[in-house]
C-alpha cells in the first residue's frame, strides 16, 4: 500500500489543496484547518449552512495564502496575525484563537453577506481530543473531530459503484488517501506507519450534508449519503473514512509506503 494523495484544508470549510509532502504534527498535517471563519458570536461557519463556501479556494504564496471567490478580487493572508485574542466555538469546544486581519474580516463578510471573522490557531491555542478517544497530550485543530482523516481509493471506488457515477475524493475532505488496499480496509487497522510517522485509529467518520455539495457548483444533492446509508450505517451514521491520531510525528510524502496492523 502507498499514499496516493495528501490533502490539507488551510481554512476550515473552504476548498482543500493537494500537496506532495507534509509534516505530521500533533494537531494533524501542517496547515490543515489551522484557520477558521466564525460569525459575530464566535461560532464556526461551515459549508453545512453556507454551501457556496465550496467555491472559495486557498493557495499558498511566498508570503502566506491567497484566497479566491467567484466575483471577488483575491485576498492575501500573511503569516502574522493581529495579536488580538478571541474565544471561538467549534461544536462544543471553546478555543482561544487570534484574529487574522481586519482586511480578511471585511473580505469574508462581503463574500458571505453577513459579519464574519477569520481566526487562526496559535501555539498557545489548546483543543484536546474528546475524552473517549484521547491519550494524554492529544490535541486537534479546528477539524470537526480528530487530527487526521484517512480514506482509500478502493473505498471510493466501491461507493461510486453503488452511486452509479464518479464522485471525487475531495468531497470527503480526507487528509491521507491510500492506494492498494481492499474497500474500507482503513476501518479495521489499529495503527498505520507512513514513512517516519505512526498514527492510531480512533473512530469511523460519520458523514454529513457537506459530502453532497458539488465542489464545482456549490449545489447540494442526495449522494453519496443515500448510497452510504444503504451499506455503511453504523449507530445511525452513514460512515466513510476513518479518523486517526498521531503517535509519532514526522514527514509524509505522496508515494510513501503504508504499513498497517
Amino acid at each position: 500500500m502507498e499514499v496516493s494523495e495528501l490533502r490539507i484544508h488551510p481554512i476550515k470549510s473552504l476548498r482543500g489543496i493537494s500537496v506532495q509532502a507534509s509534516q505530521l504534527e500533533p494537531r494533524g498535517l501542517a496547515h490543515d484547518r489551522r484557520m477558521m471563519l466564525v460569525d459575530a458570536d464566535g461560532r464556526f461557519i461551515s459549508q453545512r449552512e453556507h454551501a457556496p463556501l465550496a467555491l472559495v479556494g486557498v493557495q499558498p504564496t511566498d508570503k502566506g495564502w491567497s484566497v479566491t471567490a467567484p466575483g471577488h478580487e483575491a485576498l492575501g493572508i500573511g503569516n502574522v496575525g493581529t495579536g488580538k485574542a478571541l474565544n471561538v466555538t467549534v461544536w462544543r469546544d471553546t478555543v482561544s484563537a487570534e484574529r487574522v486581519s481586519d482586511m480578511a474580516d471585511a473580505w469574508f463578510s462581503n463574500v458571505l453577506g453577513f459579519p464574519a471573522r477569520l481566526v487562526r490557531m496559535t501555539d498557545e491555542s489548546s483543543r484536546p481530543l474528546h475524552e473517549d478517544f484521547a491519550r494524554e497530550g492529544d490535541q486537534v485543530s479546528f477539524a470537526d473531530a480528530m487530527p487526521v482523516l484517512v480514506a482509500s481509493e478502493a473505498s471510493l471506488g466501491e461507493l461510486n459503484s453503488r452511486v452509479g457515477r464518479e464522485l471525487e475524493m475531495r468531497r470527503f475532505r480526507a487528509n491521507i488517501i491510500i492506494r492498494g488496499c481492499e474497500p474500507h480496509a482503513e476501518d479495521g487497522w489499529r495503527e498505520i506507519r507512513i514513512g517516519e510517522t505512526v498514527l492510531r485509529s480512533t473512530k469511523r467518520c460519520g458523514r454529513c450534508i457537506v459530502t453532497t455539495i458539488d465542489p464545482e457548483t456549490g449545489v447540494a444533492g442526495t449522494e453519496p449519503l443515500k448510497a452510504l446509508a444503504g451499506y455503511r450505517l453504523f449507530d445511525q451514521n452513514a460512515c466513510f473514512g476513518m479518523y486517526y491520531a498521531p503517535v509519532q510525528c514526522g514527514s509524509v510524502r505522496v508515494g510513501d509506503r503504508v504499513l498497517a496492523k
